[in-house]
C-alpha cells in the first residue's frame, strides 16, 4: 500500500512537470541541471534527437547514484562540483547527515529540531564559480536552453548574481524552491524582469515555477549592455587621454622650469659681465690717471 502510495506520489509530481515543460513551444536542445536529486527529471524532459544534458551534482555520494544511473546515456553528463554563486571563491557549507539537504544556506534550528537530520559547518574554498562553469559548456545562444536549479534555499543567489551571462544562455529557467522557514534565505526572488514565470506549481510544499526569457526585454538589455561597453571604452580612451595631457603639461612645466633656470642662469651671466666691464673701467681709468700723473 505504501508502495503504491509512493509510486502515485511520484507520478503526480512527474505529470505536473510534463505539463509545466509542455508550455515550452520549442524543443528543448540543452538542459543544465543544478542542485540536489533533479536528475529524477530527466525522465520527464521533453525528448528529442538533438537534446544534450549536463547535471551537477554537489554531494560526491548522490553524484556517484546520478552517474551509475546514468552511465548508458549518452546524451547525459554527470559531474561532481561545487559551484558558488558569486565572485568569493570560499562559502560555508552547512553539510547534512542527509545530503538532500546539505546547503549553503545555514538551515533553520526551528524547523529541523524535531527530526534525526544534523548539521555540522565546513568552508567550500576549492568550489567553481557559476559564471565560470556556465561559460565553459559553450552553449549555442541560438539553441533552446533550459536551465533547472534546486539549491536548498540559494537558487536566486545563483540567478541573481548571474544575470549577464544567463540572459544570452537559457531561454528557460525552473526553479525548485524549498519549502518556506527552512532555511535563511537572502535572495527569495528573481530580481531581473528580464525573466517571467509563466507557470508554476507545488509538490511536497516544495514550489516549483518555469521562467521564460522575455526576447523584447532581453534586446534592449543587449543594446544597454553594448552601451555600456562603448561608454566604458570611451571612458577608458578619454582617461588614457587624460593620462597623456597631464604627462605633457608636467613635461612642459619641467621644460618651463628647466627655461626659468636657463633665463636665471643667463641674467646671472649678464649681471656677472655687467660687473666686470665695471671693474675694467674703473681699472683703466685709474691706469691712465697714474700714467698721467707720473708724465
Amino acid at each position: 500500500m505504501v508502495t503504491k502510495l509512493v509510486f502515485e506520489i511520484m507520478k503526480s509530481y512527474k505529470n505536473k512537470l510534463s505539463f509545466m515543460f509542455d508550455a515550452i513551444p520549442m524543443a528543448i536542445e540543452h538542459v543544465v541541471l543544478i542542485g540536489v536529486s533533479v536528475t529524477k527529471i530527466i525522465k520527464v524532459l521533453p525528448q528529442n534527437d538533438d537534446l544534450k544534458v549536463n547535471v551537477v551534482e554537489s554531494d560526491r555520494a548522490l553524484y556517484e547514484l546520478s552517474r551509475k544511473k546514468y552511465d548508458d546515456y549518452d546524451n547525459v553528463n554527470v559531474i561532481s562540483e561545487w559551484l558558488l554563486p558569486g565572485s568569493d571563491n570560499k562559502y560555508s557549507l552547512y553539510s547534512c547527515n542527509n545530503p538532500r539537504y546539505s546547503s549553503l544556506c545555514e538551515p533553520r534550528a526551528d524547523f529541523f529540531e524535531n527530526t534525526n537530520l544534523s548539521y555540522s559547518t565546513e568552508l567550500v574554498n576549492d568550489g567553481t564559480a557559476f559564471d565560470t562553469y556556465l561559460k565553459s559548456l559553450s552553449l549555442s545562444s541560438s539553441t533552446i536552453n533550459l536551465l533547472l536549479i534546486n539549491s536548498n534555499g540559494s537558487e536566486y543567489s545563483y540567478i541573481n548574481n548571474n544575470i549577464d551571462t544567463l540572459v544570452h544562455l537559457f531561454d528557460y529557467i525552473c526553479v525548485i524552491e524549498p519549502r518556506d522557514g527552512m532555511y535563511d534565505i537572502t535572495s527569495k526572488k528573481l530580481e531581473s524582469e528580464l525573466y517571467i514565470p509563466i507557470c508554476s506549481f507545488e509538490y511536497d510544499k516544495e514550489t516549483v515555477v518555469l521562467y521564460h526569457l522575455d526576447r523584447r526585454k532581453a534586446v534592449l538589455f543587449k543594446e544597454l549592455e553594448n552601451t555600456k561597453a562603448k561608454t566604458a571604452k570611451l571612458e577608458k580612451e578619454i582617461a588614457e587621454k587624460s593620462n597623456k595631457i597631464i604627462e605633457i603639461k608636467d613635461e612642459l612645466d619641467a621644460l618651463n622650469e628647466k627655461d626659468v633656470l636657463r633665463q636665471k642662469t643667463i641674467d646671472d651671466l649678464k649681471s656677472e659681465q655687467k660687473l666686470y666691464l665695471e671693474r675694467e673701467l674703473k681699472l683703466q681709468r685709474k691706469y691712465f690717471l697714474l700714467k698721467k700723473q707720473n708724465n
